[in-house]
């Protein structure tokens, strides 16, 4: 597994029962509702690689932003990668690798935060309540499939999300040399700040600025992006050409 690909993988881990009762369920539904209710919401995030569970030098940090509109239409970036999850077509636009892959169903939503998803596949390991923050660490169960074995959840008193760890299960190379591996089980790291429920720019979150669609139903990238590579991911499209 590639570095970037490491944190890349984790949006799509949509990607959230407990013997600690109705405390942590409780907080982990006032917490989706926060994400999910009918108000604009922005902020910001910091991502950071480090090498293993215990170095506190970061292998590689990207910064990102999120942004949903009243009617939880969603925009996320995350170093040179746009995500935007609209009312018909999803977008993902890699301005790296020139490539934007555009589909009918939702790529992402603030369906994120909903911890129940985690808790289906993990128990709590422990719960605990540092006054200005809660503090919930997850086990992944054995069947699970995912490739953490632990998680750690902070989450502020306003139940919003001030950082979560991941703690790697499967090796990722960490060379610069192709011929060599520098293999180690990393940790991720995500710090979430800025939020404001002011009103958005939602001029980002047009998805037509990115590409258009022909009367025969062909995606054609706009002029700004006619060097991309358009992967038309699109389903039940019989008439795709």
């Amino acid at each position: 597994m590639k570095v970037k690909n490491a944190i890349l993988l984790l949006i799509s881990f949509l990607l959230s029962t407990t013997t600690f009762g109705q405390s942590v369920s409780d907080v982990f539904k006032k917490l989706n509702a926060q994400y999910t209710n009918s108000k604009p919401l922005q902020y910001i995030t910091k991502y950071s690689l480090y090498k293993d569970y215990e170095t506190k030098v970061a292998s590689q940090s990207y910064n990102g932003s999120f942004i949903k509109t009243a009617n939880n239409v969603v925009y996320m970036k995350i170093d040179n990668t746009e995500f935007i999850n609209g009312k018909l077509f999803s977008v993902k636009v890699n301005h790296t690798e020139k490539a934007m892959d555009v589909s009918n169903k939702p790529g992402l939503s603030t369906a994120e935060f909903d911890m129940n998803k985690l808790l289906a596949l993990c128990k709590i390991a422990s719960y605990k309540d540092y006054k200005v923050y809660w503090e919930i660490v997850m086990i992944p169960g054995e069947y699970s499939g995912l490739t953490y074995s632990k998680i750690i959840l902070n989450i502020n008193k306003n139940f919003t999300i001030q950082k979560q760890v991941f703690y790697y299960n499967t090796e990722v190379n960490f060379s610069t040399d192709y011929k060599k591996q520098n293999l180690s089980m990393p940790r991720l790291e995500i710090v979430y700040s800025n939020y404001s429920n002011n009103p958005v720019d939602s001029s980002k979150m047009n998805v037509y600025s990115f590409f258009s669609i022909s009367k025969n139903n062909k995606i054609t990238a706009t002029a700004k992006y006619k060097d991309y590579e358009v992967s038309d991911v699109r389903t039940n499209i019989s008439n795709k050409k």
